[in-house]
């Protein structure tokens, strides 16, 4: 007589494995989620890229700003407007070259006319002739090929003050 353990066809109910039914229901129910999951990737890659490239823009235009404010205000206000031009790390190049692939441009605007915007003051008041606006434009310029007609990614404005106030009376 064979013992009840090595008994071939004796099945225990408590130490069953998963049907075939159970494990294509299981798996389809993955398959799904994953392609759901997989179909998200390209637009969350999108919106991570424009946010780089809106946080470099954010940072080109602080280093325009600082680099405005700490420009003689005399010297500024000639300068009217200019351009600069920054690598994909957001890094100051000296010229256009292959390595550009954003421009800066900025516009220093001190008077209340003219075609340039108009300098507000907070309540109305009357800016004061040692305050001029810098507005800076940033653009997608590779290998420094700057269009002034391209819809910039950015704009933001800041204002420079005059340190030395002697140079605006001469």
């Amino acid at each position: 007589m064979i013992p009840q353990s090595m008994h071939p066809r004796r099945i225990d109910r408590f130490v069953r494995g998963f049907s075939l039914v159970e494990v294509t229901l299981s798996v389809s129910i993955m398959t799904f989620a994953a392609l759901s999951l997989a179909g998200l990737l390209p637009s969350n890659i999108a919106k991570l890229s424009n946010n780089i490239e809106k946080n470099r823009a954010q940072g080109i235009s602080q280093t325009v700003l600082l680099e405005a404010d700490r420009m003689p205000f005399v010297d500024l206000l000639q300068t009217g407007t200019f351009v600069r031009y920054f690598d994909a790390q957001g890094e100051l190049q000296t010229a256009a070259n292959n390595s550009v692939v954003y421009a800066a441009r900025v516009r220093v605007n001190r008077d209340q006319g003219g075609n340039q915007k108009q300098i507000r003051i907070p309540g109305g008041a009357t800016p004061p002739t040692s305050l001029a606006t810098v507005s800076v434009d940033i653009f997608r310029a590779p290998g420094g090929l700057y269009k002034a007609d391209v819809a910039a990614l950015a704009t933001y404005s800041g204002f420079v003050t005059c340190k030395d106030l002697s140079v605006l009376q001469q």
